[in-house]
């Protein structure tokens, strides 16, 4: 009895032709060289709606009362204040300091005349020499540099103070004269109680 292959009914495809799509369906995915990846799904933003009216940027800004500026001014003006007071006391002190370094140079010029010979000729007027140019030194230090910078510095702050003062000064003016004139709280407390008695009577 011989096996006799069975024919495929119309329609029905044999395992020869299925084979070979599995075989193309893997030739294919062979040369893809990027791997399937799936993609996130979109994301529906809705849009905002078309307004007519348009848009006002606004921005918040921190005024201070005249007072708190007042105070900070003035807080300020002692602090440069102190620091050329500073600066003046440093350069008085070293005026009234040069002097008596100068007169130390004589002392210590005139103590030398105990360790040199006196017989030597010459010796006691280059010491009194010695002495005499250091007390120079010193007074000129002094007075000619030291002590007119301290003037310089002090002239120099109180300018500065004046000019801040004006400016200062002219920016109150156009402060007040900008600002909105306000009646007292009694004023206020004042005119309505007359404007309630008035309709009372």
């Amino acid at each position: 009895m011989t096996d006799k292959a069975e024919k495929p009914e119309k329609g029905e495809e044999t395992l020869e032709e299925i084979q070979a799509k599995i075989d193309a369906l893997e030739a294919k995915k062979r040369k893809v060289a990027v791997p399937f990846q799936e993609f996130p799904k979109a994301i529906e933003v809705p849009l905002p709606e078309p307004s007519d009216k348009p848009r006002v940027k606004t921005h918040t800004v921190i005024v201070n009362s005249p007072e708190e500026e007042k105070a900070a001014l003035e807080k300020h003006k002692v602090r440069r204040v102190a620091e050329a007071e500073t600066a003046v006391g440093v350069f008085v002190q070293a005026a009234e300091l040069a002097p008596v370094f100068g007169m130390a140079g004589t002392l210590v010029a005139l103590s030398r005349l105990a360790a040199t010979d006196l017989s030597a000729e010459g010796a006691i007027t280059a010491a009194i020499a010695l002495s005499v140019v250091t007390t120079l030194y010193g007074i000129l230090l002094a007075n000619l540099l030291l002590a007119p910078i301290a003037r310089l510095i002090e002239r120099a702050a109180a300018r500065e103070e004046a000019a801040r003062q004006e400016v200062v000064d002219w920016l109150a003016a156009q402060v007040a004269q900008a600002m909105p004139r306000r009646k007292s709280v009694s004023a206020q407390h004042h005119a309505l109680e007359q404007a309630y008695g008035s309709e009372a009577a």
